[in-house]
């Protein structure tokens, strides 16, 4: 059987896959003892026991070879959300799935004007800061976000960085539904989710935090705080 490199090309773009010869090289030149730290960044960021950030994100897809279209990071001090937001979309120089589309509503359309995540990255570290973050299943924003890192040639957040409402939901409800739609009914909690009930990474985090306030008081009668499920 002939191999048709063009074919093979073209199945690449369709999908997604395709890099630029500079971004090929780039990513191939990575290693990750090279990688940048976070700290270069936070020259000046004041460190705040008391502060936490909230995360969402919307992507084109669910692989690591999809990126971030949408991200939202709110900051919450001493448990209440305060007026600062980190705000953005990307273009992501990848088609999005129609799975995802079907989630969030965003199309390839929206995003040609929007800025690379690589253009935005020094907001969004210093955004983060040295504060935990906050996520509802956790382990997936945090492989996008990595992702999107290293990608950056920046090291990683460690897991440690990372609280799970999800894993705090199931741990009280061990019987019950925990995803966020099912957390807000327990706590009527007004989603505000768009129309058709599409994702939004801002209401996400809005709503995240009225659910974190929830689990965060159910924790203390147990004696528990957030910070016990954290990864060690």
């Amino acid at each position: 059987m002939s191999y048709d490199y063009r074919a093979w090309r073209k199945r690449k773009i369709d999908r997604g896959e395709w890099l630029s010869k500079e971004e090929y090289l780039e990513k191939k030149r990575l290693k990750i003892e090279d990688y940048k730290e976070h700290s270069i960044y936070l020259e000046g960021v004041q460190k705040n026991l008391e502060r936490l950030v909230i995360l969402d994100t919307e992507t084109t897809g669910l692989s690591n070879r999809d990126k971030i279209i949408e991200l939202s990071i709110i900051e919450v001090i001493k448990g209440e959300m305060t007026d600062k937001i980190y705000h953005s979309y990307y273009k992501p120089n990848v088609k999005i799935n129609e799975g995802a589309i079907k989630v969030h509503g965003i199309k390839d359309s929206d995003l040609e004007d929007k800025p690379l995540f690589k253009d935005e990255v020094e907001k969004i570290i210093k955004f983060i800061g040295h504060s935990k973050i906050i996520a509802h299943n956790s382990s997936f924003d945090m492989r996008m976000l990595n992702n999107e890192l290293n990608f950056c040639n920046i090291k990683s957040y460690p897991e440690e960085n990372f609280i799970d409402t999800l894993k705090i939901a199931k741990y009280l409800f061990p019987d019950s539904k925990c995803n966020l739609d099912s957390l807000c009914e327990r706590f009527k909690v007004e989603s505000g989710r768009l129309e058709g009930g599409k994702h939004s990474a801002v209401e996400d985090t809005k709503i995240l935090c009225k659910v974190y306030q929830n689990l965060n008081k159910l924790l203390e009668d147990k004696d528990l705080t957030p910070y016990d499920f954290c990864k060690k």
